[in-house]
């Protein structure tokens, strides 16, 4: 993957499992960006490839639930991850959905959050954590009444509030279509068009399935 983001100018973002260890969290990221004066730099180059991947996205898992693992999970990854270089981003993958009630101030969701990104802050990583909300396919996706909360503009602007001068770095990197037909099409085009107005909210968007 990497290989192909670099053939092509992409920017990779790479997900990892929950489950895996702090230090082959480390080891892997010293593989994909370490100097070949290190360990896995060393053998990276032996693969072929001397010159760092300059992976820049580290994705914990695919569409979880916050929960206090899940926030401990980033702090895992964060840590080790930083140890090899730190100026990796650690991308959360976590789903609003249409509920507005979710993720809204006062649930435990909610607090979780804020919880995790004040933790990137205090640690001077505020721009290092990132958020990709996945979000709908369907045609009338783009005039849905809960797209800002769907998309995570309204957990952006909440953050705000919480601490001032930083704001969330959003990724929305999934559109979950689940077909492919005009209608999809269609919906795509209107979903960039309605992403495009939104534009400084957003980081990076891409789209999937």
């Amino acid at each position: 993957m990497a290989q192909i983001a670099e053939v092509i100018g992409a920017e990779a973002m790479i997900g990892l499992s929950m489950d895996e260890s702090y230090k082959d969290i480390r080891d892997f990221v010293e593989y994909m960006n370490g100097p070949v004066t290190t360990e896995w730099g060393k053998l990276r180059a032996e693969h072929g490839h001397p010159e760092p991947y300059s992976l820049k996205y580290l994705q914990v898992d695919n569409e979880r639930v916050i929960s206090r693992g899940y926030v401990e999970c980033m702090k895992k990854f964060a840590l080790a991850a930083w140890e090899s270089d730190p100026g990796m981003h650690i991308v959360a993958s976590l789903n609003f959905g249409p509920n507005r009630e979710l993720y809204s101030r006062g649930t435990k969701e909610y607090d979780l959050s804020s919880e995790m990104f004040g933790w990137f802050i205090k640690n001077g990583k505020a721009d290092k954590m990132v958020w990709d909300p996945h979000f709908s396919g369907d045609l009338i996706f783009g005039n849905h009444p809960g797209f800002s909360h769907w998309m995570g503009i309204d957990m952006q602007n909440e953050l705000t509030k919480d601490y001032p001068g930083y704001k969330l770095t959003l990724c929305p990197m999934e559109e979950n279509g689940s077909r492919c037909d005009w209608n999809r099409g269609l919906a795509h085009a209107h979903n960039w068009n309605t992403i495009q107005r939104y534009g400084n909210c957003f980081t990076m968007v891409g789209t999937a399935n």
